[in-house]
């Protein structure tokens, strides 16, 4: 029973990681190709992430983000499934091992329930069989590399004296199974109550793991008055910086404005040379909105606008805009210019430019808590990074299983001090 119940602990950590991402993700129902139109509205009309400056640089931290372009996938090597029995070990970390068995029927199960294209009926039996064997071993990889993380992790945990709670293990047995049970991955279920299979393994790591930091790191980071004021200090630099870079767009884009409207640049040629939304890979093209899909200021200023003509620069709380309005639909019966008859929706181009929005001010208190947070990330990321390059892991598969991580982006805060460094941080 206290195996069963140290294999079932660990859900939560996993839970809130694999399942929302992975359960839900594949269980929608088969979603109809998206115009790039209504992919750029979706971009362009969320609000973004806010984030405030504090001591060093990581990624994890960062919570001010911009659309990014589409990119291709690079085409990768295909490769075989291993000749492995089910009993081999596919990797051991620090004397804990999990099978090939294991890991590759949780690959399986992933790419089970991945809706593949309707295009796939197309292929020949042969080349079926080697697409299903690529994705399945693009599973293998990346759960091999989790596995390794983790399990590293763990260890190091239970080595520093780090326990699991029973009332915890309890309450997270509790809320795993609720949500596989809500998210009808029978499955999933089954293959987590098997004794080491993948998700026990992930399951019970991922609690030490936060165990380790609750118990461990946590307690161990020091905040002081000084640190807290330095922090707040960067906010306010931040935001005065941002108003000066967002004065810096606005007059851009009314450079770009009046040199479109002049024609000495075309309106297509500027949306992908600088628009940041997705729509600049279509020449600024971006759809057909109705009042209730677009933001205020835009719909009132494409209603305004006559067909094909450039509109002022607009801009809302995230953005900034050209528009160009190239039809508009009216309801059955009504006429063009009606008094008092809106369209029921626009055809619209544009240009976009994100805003910097002001960081929210927050107490000194509040401010101390999230030091704390970002100085329990930085800690726990040291010391990933130091079993890194002393933990034995250990593969017959042609893995990396390195784990080496890309260099953090750099934050672009001036920071308050010469050659002082700035981490960026989440405050949702």
């Amino acid at each position: 029973m206290a195996m069963r119940n140290l294999l079932l602990v660990a859900a939560f950590a996993a839970v809130s990681s694999v399942l929302p991402r992975f359960v839900a993700a594949q269980q929608q129902a088969p979603a109809k190709p998206a115009s790039a139109a209504q992919a750029a509205k979706e971009d362009t009309d969320r609000p973004k992430e806010k984030g405030i400056l504090l001591d060093m640089d990581i990624k994890e931290t960062h919570g001010i983000t911009n659309p990014s372009r589409r990119r291709k996938r690079k085409q990768e090597e295909e490769v075989a499934l291993p000749d492995l029995k089910p009993g081999d070990a596919a990797v051991t970390v620090e004397g804990e091992t999990l099978t090939w068995g294991a890991l590759l029927e949780m690959a399986t199960l992933h790419v089970k329930r991945m809706r593949l294209p309707p295009s796939i009926g197309e292929l020949s039996e042969e080349d079926r069989q080697s697409m299903m064997t690529q994705l399945t071993m693009r599973r293998v990889y990346e759960l091999a590399g989790r596995f390794a993380a983790k399990a590293m992790l763990a260890h190091e945990a239970k080595r520093r004296g780090a326990k699991l709670i029973p009332e915890t293990v309890e309450s997270m047995e509790r809320q795993v199974f609720n949500k596989l049970t809500l998210n009808k991955a029978d499955a999933m279920i089954a293959a987590y109550k098997k004794p080491d299979s993948f998700f026990s393994h992930e399951f019970t790591n991922s609690l030490y793991i936060l165990a380790f930091r609750d118990q461990i790191v946590r307690p161990s980071i020091k905040v002081t008055d000084e640190d807290v004021k330095k922090a707040m200090a960067r906010v306010n630099a931040t935001n005065a910086l941002y108003v000066v870079e967002n004065e810096s767009e606005r007059q851009s884009m009314l450079r770009h404005r009046e040199k479109i409207a002049k024609g000495e640049e075309d309106f297509a040629v500027v949306a992908d040379q600088i628009s940041n939304c997705d729509s600049s890979l279509y020449g600024g093209v971006w759809g057909t909105f109705s009042k209730e899909k677009l933001h205020a200021k835009l719909w009132e200023a494409a209603v305004a606008l006559p067909l094909n003509e450039l509109s002022q620069v607009v801009e809302t709380e995230y953005s900034f805009h050209i528009l160009k309005v190239t039809a508009k639909q009216y309801p059955v019966g009504t006429k063009e210019g009606a008094e008092g008859v809106e369209p029921v929706s626009v055809t619209i181009s544009h240009i976009e430019r994100d805003k910097k929005e002001p960081i929210p001010v927050i107490s000194a208190e509040e401010t101390r808590k999230k030091l704390i947070e970002v100085r329990t990330k930085v800690e726990m990321a040291k010391r990933e990074r130091k079993l890194r390059e002393t933990v034995k892991i250990e593969s017959p598969l042609k893995i990396d299983l390195s784990m080496k991580k890309k260099s953090a982006q750099k934050s672009k805060i001036v920071p308050i001090t010469p050659g002082e460094p700035s981490l960026p941080l989440n405050l949702k």
